[in-house]
C-alpha cells in the first residue's frame, strides 16, 4: 500500500482526505442550505451546531491536509498546459477557501455572540468578542466564500468526469483508493 504520492499516481493518505474533506464539505453545503430554511428553533439550533462542529472538523483536516500536499510529489499533469493551469489554480483556490470557510464561520459565530461546540464534547475558547460590524464581515466571506466553493466544486468535479468520459485520461482513476 502506497501512502505517499509518486510521479503517476496519489498516495493513499491524500486519497483518503481528498474523499473525506468531499463528504465533509457536501454534508456542511447541504445542512447550510436545509437550515437556512428552516424557521427558528431548536431543529434549526441543532443544524448549526452540528454545521459548526463538521466544519471545525474539515478546519482540522485542512490543517493537516495542506502541508501534506505541499510537500508532497504531485503526480504528473495529463491535461493540455491550459487545462493544468487552470487545475492548478482551481486547486489552489479551492485550498483557500476549505481554509478560509471554517476561519470565517468561527469568527461569524464568535462575534455574534455564539459558542462554538465540537460535537457536544467541549466548547472552542471564544477569540473575538461580540461586535455587529465583525460579524457581518465574517457573514459576508462566509457567503461568498460558500458560493464560490460550490462553483469551484462543481467545475472540479466536471472536470474529473470530462477527463474520464471523454479524455479517458486516468486523472480520476488515480484519485481512487485501490488495494
Amino acid at each position: 500500500m502506497q501512502w505517499k504520492n509518486t510521479t503517476t499516481a496519489y498516495g493513499k493518505g491524500i486519497q483518503a482526505l481528498h474523499w473525506i474533506m468531499a463528504i465533509l464539505i457536501i454534508a456542511l453545503c447541504v445542512i447550510a442550505e436545509i437550515m437556512l430554511d428552516m424557521p427558528k428553533g431548536e431543529e434549526k439550533w441543532a443544524l448549526y451546531d452540528l454545521h459548526k462542529s463538521l466544519g471545525v472538523l474539515a478546519f482540522l483536516l485542512i490543517i493537516v491536509r495542506f502541508p501534506w500536499r505541499w510537500f508532497s510529489i504531485i503526480p504528473s499533469a495529463l491535461g493540455k498546459a491550459w487545462q493544468n493551469k487552470a487545475a492548478h489554480i482551481v486547486h489552489i483556490t479551492l485550498y483557500v477557501l476549505m481554509f478560509l470557510l471554517p476561519v470565517s464561520g468561527l469568527i461569524m459565530s464568535w462575534s455574534g455572540g455564539h459558542d462554538v461546540e465540537f460535537f457536544g464534547l467541549f466548547t472552542l475558547p471564544n477569540l473575538i468578542i461580540k461586535n455587529e460590524i465583525i460579524h457581518e464581515i465574517g457573514e459576508a466571506i462566509h457567503h461568498l466564500g460558500g458560493l464560490a466553493l460550490y462553483i469551484l466544486v462543481a467545475g472540479h468535479i466536471a472536470a474529473a468526469f470530462y477527463h474520464h468520459l471523454i479524455l479517458r485520461d486516468s486523472v480520476l482513476k488515480r484519485m481512487f483508493i485501490s488495494t
